[in-house]
């Protein structure tokens, strides 16, 4: 294999055959197991980082974890201060990734499980893949179908970690293709990092809509050329320029904050900025907004469990929720049904959703006795083990 790669004229293939004489003679020496950790490309502050935290507050004797994040991004010099840090797609991210036994990510995307950008690049390598195992944290809990991305014959996670009860039985349940040896029922490591600081905020924080943005490469999204016309900006838009809820806050001493998914931030001067709005950008920590703020408007995102596990209300805006399970998106309907699970009301109108933004700040965003027995029921963990939990069972696999 080395003297058939090392005599093909690519440079590619020739890179490959030194790389796996490297490897080769480093592995023998290397004492203790590589982790590779990551969340995006670009951005830590995920379940990722979660983890990558507590292994240097408790680290192992047989591990040695290092995360993986762009240089150019804010998080990569904050990380390096505390343990191993490599840049993404460096020569040292492909070694690291050729000697690693454990793959741990909260994301699934194609540059997780193939740093080397091309098929044909991951081709020359393949065959020193065998021994890793690729570990999913998840970056939200999987309360939608996602079985045509997320199957073993199309990933292979060897620890599929779940949050909820409902979620574990479902990728049992649906045909994902994993056993309960690939699936467990842990908690997300970020949950340990949870806690309240409250600001009188109320914070939206929809999701992004996979036909209106388009691929930058590297698990990068923007919007794309017709989001100006989208249904999606029309209603935000007119939601955080909306008289009587702005009106309404102001005179309680609510503040309303706009998060756009980190796919459409690129697009934040298109909104109309009212000065009783604060634009959130993405660079701050989730867990700080979700502790700061008192309620949380989302559309499908999975932020909405993270903010009750703080046992807070939510309330869910989908106005366009046959457009989105017809095709709009990455998934369809799953085992979570927003009526009968979700952590609040769920409106589908512009007015519908002001109406009930308003109501609860005319009552001081308390989370009503029924939403509050449905968070109970929906988290069988309420502690700060998450983490603990999934490092043991990463540590069992082989």
């Amino acid at each position: 294999m080395l003297w058939e790669l090392g005599t093909r004229k690519k440079l590619h293939n020739r890179k490959a055959a030194l790389s796996r004489l490297l490897c080769a003679f480093v592995r023998p020496f290397l004492r203790r197991e590589i982790w590779l950790i990551s969340d995006r490309a670009n951005k830590a502050d995920d379940n990722g980082e979660a983890l990558f935290l507590h292994l240097q507050k408790h680290p192992q004797k047989k591990v040695h974890p290092v995360f993986v994040i762009r240089r150019d991004s804010p998080d990569y010099a904050r990380l390096a201060q505390l343990g191993a840090v490599t840049d993404f797609q460096s020569h040292k991210h492909k070694i690291l990734f050729l000697l690693a036994k454990k793959n741990i990510s909260s994301h699934a995307d194609e540059f997780v499980i193939n740093p080397f950008e091309r098929a044909e690049l991951f081709a020359a390598y393949r065959g020193m893949l065998t021994q890793q195992r690729y570990v999913f944290l998840q970056h939200g809990v999987t309360q939608n179908d996602l079985t045509d991305w997320l199957n073993r014959y199309k990933k292979n996670i060897a620890l599929f970690v779940a949050a909820t009860a409902a979620e574990h039985e479902s990728l049992l349940r649906l045909p994902y293709f994993y056993t309960e040896q690939k699936v467990k029922l842990l908690g997300f490591p970020r949950y340990d990092r949870l806690y309240r600081d409250e600001r009188r905020c109320i914070t939206l924080m929809p999701t992004w809509r996979q036909h209106l943005t388009v691929a930058l490469g590297g698990g990068q999204r923007a919007p794309g050329p017709d989001f100006a016309e989208s249904e999606y900006f029309q209603f935000y838009n007119q939601l955080i320029s909306h008289p009587a809820l702005l009106d309404c806050a102001q005179k309680h001493g609510y503040t309303l904050r706009f998060l756009p998914h980190p796919t459409i931030v690129p697009a934040m001067e298109l909104f109309a900025h009212d000065p009783r709005v604060t634009f959130l950008t993405g660079k701050e920590a989730y867990r700080e907004i979700f502790a700061q703020s008192e309620l949380v408007l989302t559309d499908y995102s999975s932020v909405a469990f993270d903010f009750a596990y703080l046992r807070k209300p939510v309330v869910y805006s989908q106005f366009d929720k046959a457009a989105l399970y017809s095709g709009g998106h990455l998934f369809t309907g799953g085992c979570f049904d927003y009526e009968r699970d979700g952590f609040g009301e769920v409106e589908y109108t512009l007015e519908g959703t002001a109406a009930r933004l308003m109501e609860y700040i005319e009552k001081d965003c308390a989370l009503k006795e029924e939403y509050r027995e449905r968070i109970d029921q929906t988290f069988p963990f309420s502690d700060r083990e998450n983490c603990a939990r999934c490092v043991n069972e990463v540590l069992k696999l082989r």
